[in-house]
């Protein structure tokens, strides 16, 4: 897989990576690639990960980025009864 401007073993790559690029066309429309921030260069854009480096445990990460899961990647939580059911 080519990330980050090379290529990158299979073993380490994943579906999804982040990135960001910014561009500048001139007035001839010449298009010029002026900034790219990959791996863990973006998230000081990420609010969130400021408040959780402060935290005590900070993100209490096992590996990078392990504690961030799609929707439909939790488990499903058991039912129990309550109060207002």
């Amino acid at each position: 897989m080519f990330y980050n401007f090379r290529e990158t073993p299979t073993a380490q790559a994943h579906d999804e990576l982040p990135g960001q690029s910014a561009f500048y066309r001139d007035g001839q429309g010449q298009i010029f690639h002026t900034y790219s921030s990959y791996a863990r260069g973006g998230e000081e854009w990420l609010a969130t990960m400021m408040i959780l480096d402060t935290a005590p445990l900070g993100r209490n990460e096992s590996s990078t980025m392990n504690f961030i899961k799609r929707h439909d990647e939790y488990e499903t939580a058991t039912k129990t009864s309550g109060c207002c059911h």
